[in-house]
Formats: structure tokens, C-alpha cells, sequence
């Protein structure tokens, strides 16, 4: 889980800001940086990567990442929001709310796998 927080970080500091964002993107190994899912299928074809599995088993978590990317960018646009009616606000908030629980749910049973779950007291 380590390695997802530290792609978080990563994806955070170099993607929140850009326009766009590749369809899926990937880790390698958990430890390169994330590239585009078809430059890692291209880098799987060349010998590049051992296994396939290796892209694979990063996808759930990088889509996580760009619907958080999609949750902020949202929560960014909403302090920008001086002149639209509370309405719009209360869209916008709802938003935010549905894509956090949304990646709290794609990630809990894994994160429970890896008995990463701490007891809430």
C-alpha cells in the first residue's frame, strides 16, 4: 500500500492540474513512474516488462487515482465558484462526496486483504 500512496503522490504532483489524462494509466512494479497503458503494453511486446500481470495488477489502483484526479479537479473548480447559485454548489459538493466514497469502496477490499485495515474505535 506504501507504493499506491507514493504513485499517489506522484500522480497528484505531476497530473491534478493537466487538462487531460490518458484513458488508464499504470505503475510498473509499483515503483516507476506512471505512463499510459498502452506505452506499458508496448513495453510488455518488447521484453521490457516481465509479465503481464505486473501492468495488470496496477490498473484498479490507477483508476482509483484518476477518479481522485477527477474528485479534486472538482473540488478546485467548487472554490472558484463565487457567482453560481447554491444548487450548482450543492451538485458539485455532492460530486466530491460520491467520488471519495467511490475510491474508498474500490479500495477497501484489498486494503482488507492486506490486513492494512486498522480497528476503528
Amino acid at each position: 500500500m506504501q507504493s499506491s500512496n507514493n504513485n499517489l503522490i506522484y500522480f497528484l504532483r505531476y497530473h491534478h492540474f493537466s487538462n487531460t489524462l490518458p484513458r488508464e494509466i499504470v505503475t510498473i512494479n509499483g515503483q516507476e513512474s506512471i505512463v499510459c497503458l498502452s506505452c506499458a503494453e508496448k513495453q510488455y511486446s518488447n521484453g521490457k516488462i516481465p509479465y503481464l500481470s505486473l501492468i495488470q495488477s496496477n490498473i484498479k489502483y490507477n483508476k482509483v487515482l484518476a477518479l481522485l484526479n477527477r474528485t479534486f479537479r472538482t473540488f478546485y473548480d467548487l472554490s472558484d465558484l463565487t457567482n453560481e447559485s447554491k444548487e450548482h454548489i450543492e451538485q458539485k459538493k455532492e460530486a466530491i462526496k460520491e467520488g471519495v466514497l467511490t475510491c474508498l469502496n474500490l479500495l477497501r477490499p484489498t486494503i482488507r486483504e492486506n490486513n492494512q485495515i486498522a480497528p476503528i474505535n
